[in-house]
């Protein structure tokens, strides 16, 4: 499978499915939430609407995909109708979300069957519906990071700009005098994530007080992994990875390896970061 088409199906968020009629025989499309985790992608709908696209699909479960790349994916649905596989299914997804179990706005997804099974809001579709695994680090985060220089207090911020085309990330790391970096010091950075349309990509542009830049690209989205692809004023033959880890709730570790020329990624430092506003 080609690596931008995985990467749009495990992003998961809004796409377009097209069943065949159960009754017309004939192509029916409509949008709808899709959602990856444990190795498997789900969609869901409203209770309480009629559902045709299920009916359809009970009646034949091949189905096209259709992702908001433009790629489309031919599957095989299954319906899910125990419900406590089910309730389990929608508690992770809320999870997925941001980690918000209560009930909001009365918005109820569903995977199947008649009952309601849980309840839960997506992100706000932005273009091309791209952009839903980054809306959980939306707002404030303050942590603390342990690495090569020492232990540090992290504060970071994330925030939509420009019409909510690019995700802007400012961070500072503090680390006071201590025995591996008795001087102490501050490191700012800040940076931009877009949407590399041509090639399907998340380009993460991180610009370090210290003069130097690294471009990554996503090469994963669970975990969402950054590796990069060009580095401005280090030295030649040198690479970058972060790694963004999640247990569920308003926190999540953000693992940095830098790999000298010719070497393996070695980690230089790991920041544990939770939700403040």
């Amino acid at each position: 499978m080609d690596p931008a088409t995985r990467m749009f199906l495990e992003a998961g968020g809004l796409c377009d499915i097209t069943t065949t009629g159960a009754r017309s025989g004939k192509p029916h499309r409509i949008e709808i939430t899709l959602h990856h985790f444990d190795g498997r992608y789900f969609i869901g709908g409203k209770p309480g609407r009629r559902r045709d696209w299920l009916a359809n699909l009970k009646a034949d479960p091949e189905f096209t995909l259709h992702l908001r790349n433009g790629d489309d994916v031919i599957a095989h649905a299954t319906e899910i109708t125990d419900p406590a596989e089910r309730d389990r299914i929608l508690t992770a997804i809320r999870i997925r979300w941001g980690g918000r179990s209560r009930r909001r706005g009365g918005d109820e997804s569903h995977l199947g069957g008649d009952e309601s099974a849980g309840s839960f809001r997506p992100p706000v579709a932005r273009e091309a519906a791209v952009w839903e695994p980054f809306q959980f680090f939306i707002g404030s985060w303050r942590g603390t990071g342990e690495g090569h220089s020492g232990a540090s207090l992290v504060e970071r911020t994330y925030r939509w700009v420009l019409h909510e085309k690019f995700l802007e990330v400012s961070s500072r790391s503090t680390y006071p005098p201590q025995e591996r970096n008795p001087v102490g010091e501050v490191h700012d950075e800040m940076g931009i994530v877009s949407f590399d349309t041509t090639r399907g990509l998340f380009v993460f542009r991180q610009f370090h007080g210290e003069g130097f830049v690294n471009q990554y690209v996503a090469t994963a989205l669970s975990p969402l992994t950054f590796e990069t692809e060009a580095l401005e004023n280090v030295p030649d033959g040198w690479r970058a990875r972060e790694t963004y880890l999640f247990d569920g709730g308003d926190s999540f570790i953000e693992r940095f390896e830098l790999a000298a020329p010719g070497k393996a990624y070695d980690l230089y430092s790991e920041n544990h970061l939770t939700r403040v506003e």
